[in-house]
C-alpha cells in the first residue's frame, strides 16, 4: 500500500470526453497505492482507478478478466465486467444480488471496510478528500444516522447508484 505510483498512463482527454470523475489529487505528483485506493472509492475517481489498473496489468481487458474471475470465485453469478470504473456497456452488467455478494465480501476485508467508512481522508501530501456519499445525502436531502459507508456511482443510463451499509442495534444492513 505504500508503493508510489503516478498518473503517467492516464489519458485525461478521454476521461473528460467520457465525462468521468477525476480525483482532486495533483496529476503531476506521485502518491501511494493507499492514496489512490482512497480516492478511487471515496471520490469515484476514474483516473485513480485506471492508474491502479495499469500498475497491475498491461490492459483494461486483462484487468477485466481478473475482475470476472474474482467475481465468479466469490459467487457472483450474474455479472460481467469490461472496465474498472462502471462505464455503461452491453458487456458490463451486474444484479442487485451480485452486488450484495460483492459488498459482503468487501466488508470482510478490514482495509476496504475502513476505506468505505471514511468520510474525510488526508492524502499523503495533506490534500483532504471527501466521500461522495456526502454529495448524495445533500442532493437527495437524506439524513442517514446509521450509515457507516459504501460506494457511490453515476452513469447517464442507469443514473445514480449507491451501495452502502449501516449498523443499528448490533446488526449490519446492506
Amino acid at each position: 500500500l505504500d508503493k508510489k505510483i503516478n498518473f503517467d498512463k492516464i489519458d485525461y482527454t478521454k476521461l473528460r470526453y467520457l465525462d468521468l470523475t477525476v480525483s482532486t489529487l495533483n496529476r503531476y505528483k506521485e502518491y501511494t497505492y493507499k492514496d489512490f485506493i482512497y480516492s478511487f472509492i471515496m471520490e469515484s475517481s476514474a483516473d485513480c482507478g485506471y492508474a491502479l489498473v495499469y500498475e497491475i496489468c498491461d490492459s483494461v481487458e486483462d484487468f477485466s478478466k481478473m475482475m470476472n474471475d474474482k467475481a465468479k470465485e466469490i459467487g457472483m453469478k450474474n455479472s460481467n465486467f469490461n472496465n474498472p470504473v462502471g462505464l455503461d456497456h452491453e458487456n458490463h452488467y451486474s444484479t442487485m444480488s451480485d452486488m450484495l455478494v460483492l459488498m459482503k465480501k468487501a466488508l470482510e476485508d478490514e482495509f476496504l471496510k475502513e476505506v468505505m467508512s471514511t468520510f474525510e481522508y488526508k492524502i499523503s501530501d495533506d490534500t483532504i478528500i471527501h466521500h461522495t456519499i456526502y454529495g448524495y445525502m445533500n442532493h437527495f436531502d437524506l439524513e442517514l444516522p446509521y450509515l457507516k459507508g459504501g460506494k457511490t456511482g453515476y452513469n447517464d443510463v442507469p443514473g445514480y447508484a449507491l451501495m452502502s451499509y449501516a449498523n443499528k442495534n448490533d446488526s449490519t444492513y446492506i
